[in-house]
């Protein structure tokens, strides 16, 4: 398994607690760092953990920025956000530069992970399921699929995605993003080639109210049709949920503090404010997270998606 990460801009400072957190579980997988900012002061942080670094210059990919110059207006530039105002655009750019490094460098079998998740397992143990399909990725909301952890078999796998983006750039009005490609994929025949993750057993307590509101029926019995939950053991994975909910969302969404356990603001087609949760040490004293979905059994969380960007809040160690 290769595991790639991305970033361009000013490199955050999470970058470091993203990959400390990977090589407490993984220490043999290569990782690559796509990034732009190759004098960042943080790059002498990362050598321990035997990152390769990828220049933007050598992954960029023009037919795509010629794309956004021609829709500006779909991606939606937010200029209050600072160096962060091309977030939509760059949540799409992302998946033609990995096309292009897996290109290059022959690459396949890439986790691709966002720089604000946190993992609490060996992502090499979910490579046998992951591996049966092209991609695989998670459902968030309505019209709205999650990236965080995402896979791809390999740069072949991604085209029919690149395709979308082509494709249907110009329909938008704005918000476009990563999220609603990848949903605009599943609604395609492609479907076929993704799984989608589990990010919940499809156990439903009579006494709790699954889902949040304005999610309608019939994406909520898609839902639990694609669960795939047998797939990965006593395990399962965040699209935002859980962990804008433990470790609070975005500042720019809360006059600039981080509320933990915060039940307001998860955006998320579950309530997972309702469920209970834990923290338990392993083996190697490694702190891994756990919810209860309300049936009594304690299931691992694989990963948290930490939308705050505080981290380092969520490491094992």
């Amino acid at each position: 398994m290769n595991i790639v990460l991305s970033y361009i801009g000013p490199l955050p400072e999470y970058t470091i607690d993203c990959i400390k957190q990977i090589r407490l579980f993984n220490t043999t997988s290569p990782i690559y760092l796509i990034l732009d900012d190759i004098e960042s002061q943080y790059i002498i942080q990362l050598q321990p953990y035997n990152v390769i670094l990828i220049p933007y210059e050598t992954v960029k990919h023009e037919d795509f920025l010629n794309l956004f110059e021609t829709n500006k207006k779909q991606f939606s530039i937010l200029e209050d956000l600072g160096d962060r105002k091309f977030i939509f655009m760059r949540s799409i750019e992302r998946f033609f530069l990995l096309f292009n490094l897996m290109q290059q460098r022959s690459l396949t079998d890439v986790l691709f992970m966002e720089i604000d998740n946190t993992i609490y397992d060996d992502p090499s143990v979910w490579l046998e399921e992951f591996s049966q399909n092209d991609l695989c990725f998670m459902f968030d909301n309505e019209y709205r699929f999650s990236s965080g952890i995402f896979y791809t078999k390999s740069a072949n796998s991604l085209i029919p995605l690149l395709i979308c983006v082509f494709k249907n750039a110009h329909k938008h009005t704005c918000w476009y993003s990563d999220m609603t490609i990848l949903y605009e994929l599943w609604e395609t025949d492609f479907s076929n080639n993704i799984l989608l993750l589990p990010t919940h057993t499809g156990f439903v307590s009579s006494e709790h109210e699954f889902f949040n509101n304005g999610v309608s029926q019939k994406n909520s019995l898609n839902v639990l049709t694609h669960m795939n939950y047998e797939k990965f053991g006593n395990s399962t994975f965040d699209a935002a949920g859980m962990g804008v909910y433990l470790f609070g969302c975005d500042p720019y969404h809360s006059k600039g503090v981080i509320i933990h356990n915060n039940s307001e603001k998860t955006w998320s087609h579950i309530k997972y404010s309702q469920y209970e949760y834990k923290w338990e040490r392993d083996s190697k004293n490694r702190n891994i997270p756990y919810i209860n979905f309300g049936d009594g059994n304690w299931i691992r969380i694989n990963n948290l998606h930490i939308h705050s960007k505080d981290l380092k809040s969520a490491l094992s160690i």
